[in-house]
């Protein structure tokens, strides 16, 4: 076997002299994607409108019955991964990004979650398959084959680590229909303390080196991609057990609405994936299986194809991060620690949204994936993470994880026994509690303000005692 190729670098004046003889650096036409101004309401559907994968993944829906924005949102997170194999984004200063999602979305037992996956990963294993076998037909003694792993679904924390990162050059890949995967992303373990460093690193490319007393563990670049389309629930482990590290920030989160009960069967049932949609997919995987193997390539992050954001995009970008800033503010909309973090990695998954739309969209209709990423992609990557961004505030409300209701229920658990309470009582009794004790801001406040909503809302009152004495009604 030769020796791996370094693959053509957009940021290396050389690499990107070269290339300009194998494709446009810009875009011969503007991408067929069209903007809106749905970022206030989750429909990735009409976001993303006119993009073959956003329409392959609707088709998936339609075809199982199954949550239009989930479908979507899973397949893309199946696509960033696989891409993410050949390609990565970088940003004006030429530092390179990953472009793997990290996607966890919900729906209960029967809804299809199985065959919403099988429909995106098929295609890719076989690719991986396909070169994997020809890299084993063609090795020798001196020069074995090097299989790549990908979309690990029963794995361990350390099993990632040697068993894909390490064979990888860094990258893995996961995604699975099964609750257990979340432990992987926690990092839990039966027999040790949790460790979730590889998939924390993993999300913008970081350095990763692990020690261990048995073995030798894998010490480099890590990037890669998570998509766990499981039971409810498993929004509320990550969010419940990342104790702070950062890991539930990197995930775009869904919980949408089943179909079940609503669903056709029989004469009325829908019809398969549209045949064209399905072969248009397996197409682009195959384009990035094919050229791996011809250029005998290994996904280790400086080898990368490195995708690049038109100017204006970045201006774009810039915007969005300025509107959303205030919001981030104490005691403000985004405030909560998780939402913060989400809101204040807003571009790095523009970056990834719009270099997942704009490669397979290229790849799904016979186009070159031009070096530069169109603006009218990167509008459109901006309103989807908007929009997913924004839907898990909705998610935290709905679980009494922040909100009103979160903040006046654990207010009258101080009242649970009865009694009555001076507002001291109550400050000192619920700062270190949930959802107070993640607010940076003055939580006393917070804690006043909660009162005031509980007595408005009827559901606390007070006695005329100095000080005030509260009490259930």
């Amino acid at each position: 076997m030769n020796n791996p190729k370094k693959s053509l670098d957009f940021a290396d004046p050389q690499g990107r002299q070269q290339l300009s003889n194998l494709m446009p650096i810009k875009p011969q036409q503007e991408s067929n994607l069209t903007s809106t101004n749905a970022a206030e309401k989750l429909g990735l559907a009409a976001i993303g409108k006119g993009n073959a994968l956003v329409t392959f993944g609707a088709d998936v829906a339609r075809a199982y019955q199954f949550p239009t924005n989930t479908a979507i949102l899973t397949v893309m997170g199946i696509f960033s991964g696989y891409a993410g194999l050949k390609y990565c984004v970088q940003y004006p200063n030429q530092e390179r990004l990953p472009m793997g999602l990290y996607v966890v979305a919900e729906q209960p037992p029967a809804a299809a979650k199985s065959s919403v996956l099988h429909t995106a990963t098929m295609p890719c294993l076989k690719a991986i398959k396909r070169l994997n076998d020809s890299r084993l037909a063609n090795a020798t003694e001196e020069e074995p084959a090097r299989a790549i792993r990908i979309l690990g679904s029963n794995t361990t924390p350390e099993a990632l680590e040697s068993d894909h990162a390490k064979v990888n050059e860094g990258y893995f890949s996961l995604a699975s229909a099964e609750q257990g995967l979340s432990d992987v992303l926690l990092g839990l373990t039966t027999d040790r303390k949790a460790d979730s460093d590889l998939i924390l690193k993993g999300f913008n490319g970081e350095w990763h080196s692990a020690s261990r007393v048995t073995r030798q563990g894998y010490q480099g670049i890590v990037h890669g991609a998570v998509t766990l389309l499981a039971q409810s629930g498993s929004i509320d482990t990550i969010l419940a057990k990342s104790n702070g590290t950062g890991i539930a920030e990197r995930f775009l989160m869904l919980s949408e609405p089943t179909l079940l009960g609503k669903r056709r069967f029989g004469k009325a049932k829908p019809n398969f994936v549209d045949r064209e949609l399905k072969a248009n997919y397996a197409k682009a995987v195959d384009n990035i299986g094919d050229w791996m193997l011809a250029n005998n390539h290994y996904p280790l992050l400086e080898h990368l194809v490195s995708l690049e954001i038109e100017q204006q995009g970045w201006l774009a970008i810039a915007d969005k991060q300025q509107e959303i800033e205030p919001q981030l503010a104490d005691g403000e909309l985004y405030s909560h620690g998780v939402l913060r973090g989400i809101f204040g990695k807003i571009d790095m998954q523009v970056m990834k949204l719009a270099a997942t739309l704009h490669i397979a969209d290229c790849l799904m209709t016979d186009k070159a994936v031009g070096g530069f990423i169109p603006y009218s992609v990167v509008k459109v990557a901006i309103d989807m993470a908007e929009a997913l961004a924004a839907n898990v505030r909705l998610i935290l409300e709905e679980k009494g994880i922040i909100g009103k209701s979160a903040e006046c229920e654990a207010i009258l658990r101080v009242f649970e026994k009865g009694g009555t309470k001076t507002e001291r009582d109550i400050i000192q009794s619920r700062s270190r509690v949930a959802p107070f004790k993640t607010m940076t801001g003055n939580r006393s406040d917070a804690i006043r303000a909660a009162i005031a909503t509980c007595i408005n809302e009827g559901s606390l009152t007070y006695n005329l005692t100095n000080p005030l004495r509260y009490r259930l009604p």
